[in-house]
């Protein structure tokens, strides 16, 4: 009895487990929301295939970190715009001295004092929180904060390019973004493109974690906070995020944006000039109104067509040459040609391309168009700009690096390039080869600036030791008894106030004939100006020159066969010396590159010029 029993509830349960061909019918034509979404994941899984980890380790980055923080502590200051229009208004904000440029004069007011608060509050804690006196080390503290805030982003586009091109790319990129000789240069400088350069690395990782609202956030904050300019870079992200996430998505979150930093750096303003304004306009007023002629930007010098040709060779030597072969080695521009033609038959079809993954292998090369694109519409916009300086090119050095790593991991047989060009990069023997010559040139170059170039802030940093020497009857009472610390033809390598605690800095009359930068007026009012300014750059006696008979301290440069100006040398004796490489008499690439032992044994190319402190010989 038990065994008919339990047949009979077995095949109970059969009948039940049975649908009719109706029933079946309708679950095939009308699935419900959980199917679908299955459906989907699988179609994702199969097309992107199983997820791999970054392979970008902690001992990586690690590595990464700790170059970026020997730039913070040894790279030598490279651009006098760094000092003037960044380190001393900083410097006037954290205690008090500093001197002001044309730039921040209301008058004209181009830059934003809103870049300055984080670094000025690095400061006011370490000088009245921490109390920390010696102004040096804040100078150098604030410069490992800038470091760490350019790691961040660094880091974090280097642990996401896998996602669009492979590990192997995530590697190559790791590498040239570490070594380059470009990247330690600019992760430790003071300047609006160097912040930039953050945002847009940030704003690139997260786009390739699918955060567009936080990555147009970061693009926007580049170009308002940061730079104005960088907004030729966005071009292709805003057509990107129109493509994903609409017209009304992206109109709505981008003025919602642009509103809300440009509201914060128009307050910050206000407090500062006293007036309504926002300043990223205003530059961007000035260098449209004086685009040619000798006006505007070109007042600060021109240079011929291939100066960034020689620069990025310095500084990036086989990866820059990577790069320009990118759209011709990898098979970029016939893929993306099919992609388009695909996209267009998808959007005429109405066809949702939104469900797929959107950085699947299938539009690989459409990726790199978002890679490969802004770095030469950059490139060869800045080429054709007259007036050109290193640090206009900061914002695309993350973006050469990638281009290299592309080159030698997607390059293809089928790309537009000759044959043997590509077997070539076919050869991993070739790959090594290329990144160790990329290594060794770059650490030449690296050591390079810091053994040539680090004369001033070696000289400046023994200021404050010379000057609590010297005796009270050495000062000038016209002064205050504040000891006169004087530069001449040796102005903009001037590092900044903070290496100068107790002191005054003066120029001295010279041949120089443009602007100096003025004293911040100390006054009860928001920074007002009492030195008159220009914006053509002609020069302005009105009390910026001081005689060179008041000086307790002279700082200049002195080179084979060359005179001093605005003071009587042999009324001063050196109490302290660096060598700094004379430029004018070592040619390319000795003065760019250094080999030890070999530049200075061997080929015996170098030639020194002395960063010398003087004080007068009547002083004990």
């Amino acid at each position: 009895m038990k065994d008919e029993t339990t047949q009979r509830s077995v095949s109970k349960k059969k009948k039940k487990k049975r649908k009719s061909p109706v029933n079946a019918h309708r679950l095939v034509k009308m699935p419900s929301k959980s199917s679908k979404t299955s459906k989907l994941s699988k179609i994702s899984k199969e097309i992107s295939g199983p997820k791999e980890s970054s392979p970008i380790t902690f001992g990586l980055l690690l590595v990464t970190l700790s170059i970026r923080l020997l730039s913070a502590l040894y790279n030598p200051i490279s651009d006098c715009d760094e000092t003037f229009n960044y380190w001393e208004p900083t410097s006037y904000l954290v205690q008090g001295v500093g001197f002001q440029t044309w730039e921040y004069s209301p008058k004209f007011a181009l830059r934003s004092y809103a870049y300055l608060l984080p670094q000025k509050w690095v400061g006011d804690v370490l000088l009245q929180q921490v109390g920390m006196k010696d102004t040096v080390k804040i100078f150098y503290v604030m410069r490992v904060c800038l470091c760490l805030q350019y790691f961040a982003s660094e880091a974090l586009l280097m642990r996401s390019v896998h996602k669009w091109f492979g590990n192997t790319t995530a590697k190559y990129t790791w590498f040239f973004m570490t070594f380059s000789s470009g990247m330690f240069n600019s992760c430790s400088a003071y300047l609006p493109q160097q912040f930039t350069t953050s945002c847009v690395m940030l704003s690139l990782a997260l786009l390739m974690r699918n955060r567009v609202a936080a990555s147009l956030a970061a693009f926007a904050t580049a170009c308002i906070l940061g730079w104005p300019f960088a907004c030729v870079l966005g071009v292709c992200l805003a057509l990107e995020l129109l493509r994903r996430e609409g017209i009304v998505w992206f109109v709505t979150r981008s003025v919602a944006i642009g509103a809300t930093l440009c509201g914060l750096c128009m307050l910050v303003d206000k407090v500062y000039f006293g007036k309504w304004m926002i300043a990223p306009l205003n530059i961007i007023a000035y260098n449209l109104h004086f685009a040619g002629g000798d006006k505007g930007q070109n007042l600060y010098g021109v240079e011929p067509w291939y100066y960034y040709v020689l620069n990025l060779t310095s500084n990036f030597n086989l990866v820059y040459y990577l790069m320009l072969l990118c759209p011709v080695v990898t098979p970029m521009i016939p893929r993306l040609l099919i992609q388009v033609y695909r996209y267009c038959l998808d959007t005429c079809r109405k066809m949702k391309t939104e469900s797929l993954p959107p950085w699947s292998d299938r539009n690989v090369h459409y990726c790199m168009l978002l890679i490969v694109a802004p770095c030469w519409l950059w490139y060869l916009l800045f080429t054709l700009q007259p007036h050109k300086e290193e640090r206009f090119l900061f914002v695309i050095y993350p973006l050469i690096c990638i281009c290299a790593a592309l080159v030698v991991t997607h390059h293809s047989a089928h790309a537009v390039a000759p044959r043997f060009l590509v077997t070539c990069l076919l050869r991993i023997r070739v790959q090594y080869f290329l990144c160790a010559v990329f290594l060794i040139l770059s650490a030449c170059r690296s050591f390079g600036q810091v053994h040539y170039y680090r004369a001033p802030l070696q000289v400046w940093s023994r200021i404050n030791p010379i000057l609590a020497q010297l005796p009270v009857s050495s000062l000038d009472s016209s002064h205050n008894d504040t000891p006169l610390v004087c530069v001449g033809k040796e102005w903009y390598r001037f590092p900044t106030s903070f290496f100068v605690r107790d002191a005054n800095v003066q120029f001295l009359n010279t041949s120089f004939g443009g602007q100096l930068p003025a004293h911040f007026y100390n006054s009860t009012d928001f920074f007002p100006t009492k030195f008159p300014f220009n914006d053509q750059n002609a020069r302005e006696s009105d009390g910026r020159y001081v005689p060179y008979t008041s000086c307790n301290v002279i700082v200049d440069l002195w080179e084979q066969n060359d005179t001093a100006e605005g003071y009587d040398p042999l009324l001063f004796r050196v109490v302290d010396s660096y060598p700094f490489l004379h430029r004018s008499r070592v040619k390319f690439p000795s003065r760019a590159f250094y080999f030890p032992w070999l530049s200075d044994v061997i080929l015996k190319q170098l030639v020194w010029a002395e960063y010398v402190i003087l004080v007068p010989k009547n002083t004990v």
